[in-house]
């Protein structure tokens, strides 16, 4: 055991908490010093709160939740593998159905071209100035912009804003 003294301290903790508990409801009807000598642990305590190293009133039992229990335990949970990306099911606009790509760190929305023509929505791409450097390092320059387009995954309709991008399928 490397540090036997905290479990030495842990265990006087819960003694005290006790000790606190018990002088909430104590009610003595012998005299103070002949109880003292009936419980000779608690002397420590009561020289303690006596001297005011402790406060008897302080402790209280309160309720963790998981999070910051594993944390005061160090018993963290190991880390998963990060997705990344991964796909979803969703329907863009009025018509078409598809699975999206996610991605968790991107900031923008790519949609291409091509999909633009069919789903019929060359009237609504508004202009764009915009340079993008793709992970690759690569850089595209796309010129549209659709906005707020509505996409619906599941139950739930988002308005969305989509870059227009020229790619190959």
């Amino acid at each position: 055991m490397p540090f036997p003294q905290k479990l030495c301290q842990e265990e006087k903790d819960k003694q005290f908490t006790r000790f606190a508990e018990y002088l909430r409801t104590l009610e003595i009807k012998i005299p103070f010093a002949e109880a003292l000598e009936q419980i000779p642990s608690y002397v420590k305590f009561m020289k303690d709160i006596l001297s005011h190293k402790k406060d008897w009133r302080e402790t209280q039992t309160v309720l963790l939740i998981e999070e910051c229990s594993t944390i005061i335990q160090n018993s963290l949970l190991e880390k998963l593998k990060d997705l990344g990306s991964f796909m979803i099911p969703c329907t863009l606009g009025d018509a078409c159905t598809r699975t999206a790509l996610c991605d968790l760190g991107a900031s923008i929305k790519l949609i291409p071209a091509s999909l633009i023509k069919k789903l019929s929505l060359t009237d609504e791409v508004e202009p764009t100035r915009m340079c993008l450097q793709l992970a690759d390092g690569s850089i595209k320059i796309p010129s549209r912009v659709v906005e707020d387009m509505i996409v619906r995954v599941g139950p739930f309709s988002f308005p969305t804003n989509f870059v227009v991008l020229d790619m190959e399928r």
